[in-house]
């Protein structure tokens, strides 16, 4: 199916990595205690990268929805799978992300509307992912 390549976008110190933490979590916040961690520094939140990846894919569906004159051509999610972070995100690094359609499947209760299946990854400036995910999600029929 088709691949998409969603925006460059760079993760800012101030973006993560130095808000207050009320956490056991001081690889996040505390640069200091970050540098003994095994991360060997600060790093962002992988639920805070998860989080740029869904922005950009919906603010991708929205757009699309606007080119197409049509309102609802994307739903809402029916599921993430297998979400993984092998590699930490740190301050200023540059995450590219793809997302490559893999599946449609119909569903026999909503006849208007498909089930997309997507292969997610984004990469940092060396080329290494940061973070891979199947997401799962409606989508109205042409």
């Amino acid at each position: 199916m088709s691949e998409q390549p969603l925006i460059l976008t760079k993760v800012a110190e101030c973006d993560e990595c130095n808000h207050e933490c009320h956490c056991d979590q001081y690889f996040h916040a505390d640069e200091e205690r970050a540098s003994l961690s095994l991360y060997g520094g600060l790093i962002a939140s992988g639920w805070h990268n998860a989080s740029i990846w869904n922005r950009l894919k919906v603010q991708r569906a929205m757009a699309q929805c606007l080119l197409d004159e049509r309102l609802e051509v994307v739903g809402s999610s029916v599921a993430v799978l297998n979400m993984k972070w092998p590699m930490p995100v740190r301050p200023d690094d540059e995450i590219s992300y793809q997302s490559r359609v893999t599946s449609r499947r119909s569903y026999p209760e909503f006849p208007d509307w498909l089930i997309e299946v997507s292969e997610n990854e984004g990469h940092n400036q060396q080329g290494k992912t940061v973070l891979s995910l199947t997401h799962e999600a409606w989508i109205r029929r042409s």
